[in-house]
C-alpha cells in the first residue's frame, strides 16, 4: 500500500535538490533536476532503504545560498531526517479508468 510522509506540525517543507542546464554544441538547452536521497531513517525504513533529504528551516537558507561551496558544511545537511519529528499514512490510490469494452469488429 502507497505512503504518504509528513512533518508533524509542518504543512509545507523543502527537499534538498539540484539542477543543471545542460547546454548541448547544438540544439536547445535541456533543464534537468534531480532530489537528493539519502539512508533511510528508521521510520521511513519501514518503506524503503533510501528517503529524500528533508532541510530543516535553517538548513534550507544554507543549501540555497550559492554564495557557501564549503562541502564539508553543504555534505553535512545530507542526512536522514530525525524520525521523531515524521508522520506516516497510508493512502489508496484510485483506480485506473477504464473504457468500456468494445464487441470485436465485424469483417
Amino acid at each position: 500500500m502507497p505512503v504518504v510522509f509528513t512533518i508533524k506540525n509542518e504543512e509545507v517543507f523543502a527537499l534538498a535538490g539540484l539542477w543543471y542546464i545542460y547546454r548541448p554544441p547544438e540544439g536547445e538547452p535541456i533543464h534537468t533536476c534531480t532530489i537528493v536521497t539519502t539512508d533511510a531513517n528508521k521510520f521511513a525504513a519501514k518503506v524503503h532503504n533510501r528517503m529524500p533529504v528533508v532541510l530543516s528551516k535553517k538548513a534550507q537558507g544554507t543549501w540555497m545560498d550559492q554564495a557557501i561551496s564549503d562541502v564539508k558544511l553543504l555534505s553535512g545537511l545530507l542526512k536522514p531526517f530525525p524520525e521523531e519529528l515524521m508522520e506516516a499514512e497510508e493512502v489508496t490510490l484510485p483506480s485506473p479508468k477504464r473504457s468500456p469494452k468494445r464487441p470485436p469488429s465485424e469483417n
